[in-house]
């Protein structure tokens, strides 16, 4: 029901009104959609609801350790030439 395309309101808007149009206006678009524009939807129809259209949940991201943070810095390679070339001037710097 909506675009998102952010940088051009104006199409969103349209766009929205011409699927709106499509389904025959407001009312039949609520009417397809089993909803009440004063109560929403029916709390009955919950369960069959989930069942058609699966249930509203995102699964929460993974969220990374220290270690893995750490480690996701080695695959830059120049991450990597600057480690080396902090350890070759350690051990000049010690002799």
């Amino acid at each position: 029901m909506s675009n998102f395309d952010n940088n051009k309101k104006e199409n969103n808007f349209q766009s929205s009104t011409l699927l709106i149009k499509d389904f025959g206006g407001i009312n039949a678009l609520m009417s397809a959609l089993k909803t009440d524009r004063e109560t929403g939807i029916d709390p009955s129809t919950i369960k069959e609801r989930v069942e058609v259209f699966g249930s509203n949940y995102f699964a929460p991201p993974k969220i990374k350790g220290a270690l893995e943070i750490f480690l996701d810095n080695f695959k830059d390679p120049i991450n990597v030439i600057l480690c080396v070339a902090a350890v070759v001037n350690m051990c000049i710097g010690t002799l």
